[in-house]
Formats: C-alpha cells, sequence, structure tokens
C-alpha cells in the first residue's frame, strides 16, 4: 500500500502542498494531522475579506485537511482489506 507524502490544500487562490511525510509508518490521529497542516499554514497569507476572516479560513483548512487524510486512508485501508 502506498502512502502520500504531500496533501494539497487550497486556503487562497491555489492549492499549496504540505509535506506529511512525518505521518508516514506513524498512527495516524486527528491531532498529529491538524499539528502538520497549522505549522504549514503559520507563515502563509491566507488573508480575509468582506465573506470570511483569516482565523476561520484557517480553522477550516485544518478542517477539511484532516478529513481529506482521514478519508483517504479509510479508503486505503478498505482497498487492503477486501
Amino acid at each position: 500500500m502506498g502512502f502520500a507524502h504531500e496533501l494539497a490544500q487550497g486556503v487562497r487562490d491555489r492549492a499549496i502542498r504540505i509535506d506529511v511525510s512525518p505521518l508516514t509508518g506513524a498512527t495516524l490521529s486527528t491531532a498529529a494531522v491538524a499539528d502538520i497542516v497549522r505549522a504549514a499554514l503559520a507563515d502563509l497569507d491566507i488573508g480575509s475579506d468582506l465573506h470570511v476572516s483569516e482565523s476561520y479560513r484557517r480553522r477550516v483548512a485544518v478542517t477539511l485537511a484532516v478529513r481529506a487524510l482521514e478519508d483517504a486512508t479509510a479508503e486505503a485501508v478498505n482497498k487492503v482489506l477486501q
């Protein structure tokens, strides 16, 4: 079974690549994934606009990235078990 070493996440006008290689061989946890995503977004100027604040965009980006990686992991495990 392969493992993605990067996660693409869009929080501005384009996706960014997030290195998730520290998760290789580790037990996947929501906290670990969230920490990696937060670290990747720390120096990124996400910006805000009339409709949404920067802090909200950061929270949503972390939530969506965690869900995407959890879904991908579950799908990979299901393929192995079939």
